[in-house]
């Protein structure tokens, strides 16, 4: 955690929300969780911080955005317990965490479980 801190101190919130997002994958139904766990993870995350700023529970202060954005891109898999690709490419993790933000936990569903759950709400 001291070593992220050169990204800035967002990536504290990154680091517990992904592992958050973890915790969260291992209790739902196996339908739900994506193949590329780590990346689901990091929409998880990006969902959680999203929903954590109206109330005040998270306060991002300016460029915690673009620190968030630059801890995933420059921490791909550079640690001693990852292999390459455990986590996806930094590109894929910026695209995750980002859709996470825009489309909150619904859109960290495979497709077919979000648009069934859709169709269900709708009625």
């Amino acid at each position: 955690m001291r070593s992220g801190y050169r990204y800035g101190d967002a990536f504290v919130d990154l680091v517990v929300t992904h592992e958050w997002g973890h915790a969260v994958q291992n209790r739902l139904d196996v339908r739900v969780r994506s193949i590329d766990g780590a990346l689901q993870a990091d929409c998880l995350a990006g969902a959680e911080l999203a929903g954590a700023a109206p109330d005040g529970t998270v306060v991002f202060e300016s460029g915690d955005v673009d620190e968030l954005r630059t801890a995933l891109v420059r921490a791909v898999d550079k640690t001693s317990w990852t292999k390459e690709g455990d986590h996806g490419s930094a590109s894929e993790r910026v695209d995750a965490f980002a859709m996470g933000q825009q489309r909150v936990v619904e859109g960290c569903l495979p497709q077919e479980v979000s648009t069934a759950g859709a169709s269900a709400q709708g009625r």
